[in-house]
């Protein structure tokens, strides 16, 4: 199974790719700076059923990025 990371996923672009993910029985990792609406769109795709992970981190920060990674990879075991 792929493991999909989008940022940006709780705005619309973002949003509907990983929504897309999600439909094509992807793992799907959220990253957005938007806590509250980054939770309303993992529990939309997880309750498709999907294994998914959300981040609430700004991705210019350098080792939030290397914790996140490392969470995800701990997670899922790999990253598509």
């Amino acid at each position: 199974m792929k493991t999909a990371i989008v940022t940006g996923a709780a705005a619309a672009i973002g949003r509907a790719t990983a929504l897309q993910f999600a439909e094509k029985h992807a793992n799907v990792v959220l990253v957005d700076m938007d806590a509250e609406k980054l939770e309303i769109i993992r529990k939309e795709i997880a309750d498709m059923g999907t294994d998914v992970l959300a981040f609430a981190i700004d991705i210019s920060v350098e080792e939030d990025v290397r914790t996140v990674t490392q969470q995800i990879l701990a997670h899922f075991g790999k990253i598509d």
